[in-house]
């Protein structure tokens, strides 16, 4: 039997707090609830349960890799390519 026994407390702009309560209900989930199957699915599953990208949809490693090549060409040094999948290849092998 599962018996809460602590207390979290976080603060969070109201506008965030308001939309996710909208989405939450969509799923007929109260805030609590929400949060605390966030809380067991990282444990599960040992890990953040989604994944994290930039505002650009790219994962930080893969942006900086990006914007690492970017000042490499700035500065003259640049790789030729025959198309885009094999630079990304490139860049997700550094």
């Amino acid at each position: 039997m599962n018996t809460t026994d602590t207390t979290i407390q976080f603060r969070v702009d109201s506008k965030t707090k308001r939309e996710a309560r909208r989405v939450f209900d969509e799923f007929g989930l109260d805030m609590t609830t929400a949060i605390k199957l966030f809380l067991r699915k990282s444990i599960t599953s040992r890990s953040i349960p989604f994944s994290i990208q930039t505002e650009n949809g790219y994962t930080e490693k893969f942006e900086d890799s990006i914007l690492n090549e970017k000042i490499k060409v700035d500065d003259g040094e640049f790789n030729e390519y025959k198309n885009t999948k094999e630079m990304v290849h490139d860049i997700m092998n550094k």
